[in-house]
């Protein structure tokens, strides 16, 4: 069973060009105007494919695929491939979309060359899994696996103070009915293509990447609140300088998370100074750390003594110290079974692979909760993602394809 690569670029390329930005990149923004448009384009696509579709509760799409005589009422040992299709601001052509678009292929593919199931076969395209307009993230594989998010959805806003609650209701979900989106009995096997967002690919000149596991990701909301005064006429010595104790633990937080392993890592994204003026003190600064590791145990370590520094630095500085959890997810490993299947089908088709693990997190660390999972990663040329720049070659794309196409051939027969 081949791909259609013609067909393959030309749907990404169409979904790109409508959410292109004047600076080279690409946003479509949870629940915003270019990314309820590229779901709509997507479910054509789908219906395009021959698949019957759905969006449930959280606005996940959904098309699928039965067998014959299949009880449709039944709904049960679903093998499922997806990926999102909403963007971080000024993002990159194929994070997301590729396994989204990816996944429509390989079901016309399915139906075109009258592939007979054995399983249903669904694509899903999850809402909101990169969290870059509200800060929360894998929201639609979180209601899928019945998961729940850390907070209510009306806590959180993006920039212009609308809560995700609200964007949901605006474009005709149903965040009130989430806990309807839950299938946790429904999935026998799910497997995600993605660009691998890294550059190990690259440097080991492999085509495929077979995922082992996927880092679980932590995330912190603080801030340090002391006391805005004038720049001039404040002593150094008198001082509750929220900058400058911003400053030092940021430092800290580098240092505790080289000292605990290459796997381990945390990240200050974001940094919001107040008042903000060249010659006041800083009397408040809120900032987010992203934390990640594939140990549990290590990464418990990391963040507490990332939380212990917190404290030392607010009695250094004489300012208030206050951090809440953003995102807890746990480190997931792939199925082994998922995983020898890909490996055998790279063999077969003579593509160059190897086994690695995930630095970034995705909606399989959702769905890892309810089934057999498995990813397939395609190289991001320089190792850069989430950026105007993130590119991928198109021999590679269309390997990793090609390599999911098969490998769900073999999962559904």
């Amino acid at each position: 069973m081949q791909i259609n690569q013609e067909r393959l670029k030309e749907r990404i390329e169409r979904i790109n060009e409508m959410s292109r930005d004047e600076t080279g990149g690409y946003t479509r923004l949870a629940f915003g105007e270019k990314e309820t448009k590229a779901r709509m384009m997507a479910k054509e696509m789908m219906l395009e494919a021959g698949l019957d579709v759905e969006i449930d509760a959280a606005g996940n799409l959904m098309g699928r695929l039965y067998p014959e005589n299949w009880n449709e009422k039944e709904r049960r040992g679903v093998i499922a491939t997806g990926s999102h299709i909403d963007t971080v601001r000024n993002g990159g052509k194929f994070d997301g979309l590729l396994g989204s678009i990816a996944g429509i292929e390989v079901a016309q593919c399915l139906k075109e060359n009258h592939v007979k199931l054995k399983r249903p076969f669904e694509v899903i395209l999850f809402t909101d899994e990169e969290g870059a307009r509200f800060n929360a993230g894998m929201v639609g594989s979180k209601a899928i696996a019945g998961l729940g998010m850390e907070r209510p959805l009306s806590e959180y806003t993006d920039n212009e103070g609308i809560s995700e609650e609200t964007a949901m209701q605006k474009c005709g979900y149903h965040p009130e009915k989430l806990e309807e989106a839950a299938h946790a009995e429904k999935y026998e096997k799910f497997v995600e293509l993605h660009i691998e967002q890294g550059i190990v690919l690259e440097r080991e000149k492999r085509q495929i990447g077979i995922v082992t596991g996927i880092k679980g990701p932590y995330w912190i909301e603080g801030s340090f609140e002391g006391e805005a005064n004038h720049a001039g006429g404040t002593p150094m010595n008198m001082r509750k300088d929220a900058m400058t104790a911003a400053a030092n633990y940021i430092a800290e937080v580098e240092k505790i998370a080289s000292c605990l392993g290459d796997m381990f890592v945390a990240t200050v994204g974001t940094l919001k100074v107040h008042p903000g003026g060249i010659n006041t003190i800083p009397g408040r600064v809120d900032y987010t750390i992203d934390i990640r590791d594939t140990d549990m145990e290590r990464r418990a370590r990391g963040i507490r003594e990332i939380k212990e520094a917190a404290v030392k630095i607010s009695d250094r500085f004489h300012v208030e110290s206050t951090q809440n959890c953003l995102k807890d997810a746990k480190a997931e490993l792939m199925n082994e079974a998922i995983v020898d299947t890909i490996e055998d089908v790279c063999k077969k088709r003579g593509y160059t692979y190897m086994r690695m693990p995930s630095g970034p997190f995705h909606d399989t660390l959702s769905m890892a909760h309810i089934c057999d999972v498995g990813m397939i990663f395609v190289p991001s040329i320089g190792g850069v993602s989430h950026s105007p720049y993130e590119d991928t070659a198109w021999e590679d794309v269309f390997a990793g394809a090609q390599v999911l196409a098969d490998t769900m051939e073999n999962l559904v027969g």
